[in-house]
């Protein structure tokens, strides 16, 4: 059954209130934030939902040579909990240390 508008704002604003540090990973992070490549994470600050999801502000990550697929949300700026991930919209492949800029957004179903 589909949930509300309301319900999935509700949904998306707490997650986005466990945490807003984010980071980049090499591979999918699943469940425990596996793969994590950044050299540090950055704290996005997060709009108020709309359409069951919510954006952060866009925020440069910092990344040594890699490919990255996968951008991952923690409670920390490190150790911390995983709270979850997703795919990015493009890998990006970093011959070198690098910065990817990061919009996150967390959708709600």
């Amino acid at each position: 059954m589909p949930s509300s508008v309301t319900a999935r704002n509700a949904s998306s604003a707490a997650v986005g209130a466990l945490g807003g540090w984010l980071s980049l990973h090499t591979t999918n992070p699943g469940t425990t934030g596996a793969g994590e490549g950044s050299t540090s994470r950055a704290q996005t600050t997060w709009a108020a939902p709309s359409g069951g999801s919510i954006v952060g502000s866009q925020q440069d990550i910092p990344v040594p040579a890699g490919t990255y697929g996968w951008f991952g949300q923690w409670t920390a700026a490190s150790g911390g909990t995983f709270l979850t991930g997703g795919p990015l919209a493009v890998s990006e492949v970093f011959a070198g240390p690098g910065i990817y800029q990061l919009t996150p957004t967390i959708t709600s179903t």
